[in-house]
């Protein structure tokens, strides 16, 4: 049986945290914050009256076992 670890927060430093607590047998449950008004989040979060998605997308990214391969042509 997996050890159970929660965190909470948001930014990059949640986001990285996550990315290596992924590769340890535990089971994760992240409670992020859509609180953000940095950078272009903020920009959308005042314009569209919308929770903040940046962190969370970073947060998704990070648990899923995707690799991004970025090709230059």
């Amino acid at each position: 049986m997996n050890k159970k670890i929660a965190v909470l927060g948001g930014g990059t430093g949640l986001s990285i945290l996550l990315k290596g607590l992924k590769k340890f047998p535990v089971d994760i449950t992240a409670i992020i914050t859509v609180a953000d008004d940095g950078q272009s989040t903020g920009k959308l979060r005042k314009e569209f009256n919308i929770p903040a998605v940046g962190d969370i997308r970073k947060v998704i990214y990070n648990l899923s076992d995707i690799v991004l391969i970025l090709l230059v042509t």
